[in-house]
């Protein structure tokens, strides 16, 4: 058994534990603020796999990429907020969340595969990722809370990213 697989299957379960615990907190509210935006990555399948792929994909790669990924991740997150006005996206949201989804599949493929793109391509494309999540991210958390389910949501993200960069730096195959 690989030396990483029993510290990544703890975390694991600590972030099906945290799920679970977030679950109960937020029963069925609607307001959105910052423990839902807390959640938010945790609890919606396209955003934890395409965070830790992408933290995994840059934990694989050589050290100008393995800042430049996740932080081009979050980039485009934090400028897709400001750009959703929630009637506006609704009607491309759905095919927002399928580009979402598939990517998060690309990313897990590509990661798994071990690809080195070059940096400045790879760099853009996860910005354009992270505005699509942003941007549907702003519309799932209306005007009032926008502020706070932000903070929540970027915060979480970064966690996220850091276990997929962590999980990829203990998986490296050795030189």
């Amino acid at each position: 058994m690989a030396r990483w697989f029993l510290p990544a299957l703890h975390v694991v379960v600590v972030l099906l534990t945290a799920v679970a615990l977030i679950m109960a907190l937020l029963g069925r509210r609607a307001e959105q603020d910052l423990l839902s935006g807390l959640a938010h990555p945790l609890l919606d399948l396209d955003h934890f796999l395409a965070l830790i792929a992408a933290g995994l994909w840059a934990g694989r790669l050589p050290v100008p990429a393995l800042w430049a990924i996740p932080l081009s991740f979050l980039t485009g997150m934090a400028l897709g907020f400001p750009l959703a006005a929630p009637g506006a996206v609704a009607a491309v949201e759905p095919l927002l969340q399928l580009a979402m989804g598939m990517a998060a599949v690309v990313l897990a493929a590509v990661a798994q595969l071990g690809l080195r793109p070059v940096l400045q391509e790879a760099a853009v494309a996860l910005v354009l990722l992270g505005i699509c999540h942003g941007v549907t991210d702003r519309v799932e958390a209306g005007v009032a809370a926008a502020g706070p389910f932000t903070t929540g949501n970027l915060a979480t993200a970064t966690a996220l990213l850091a276990l997929g960069v962590l999980t990829g730096l203990a998986s490296r195959p050795a030189d």
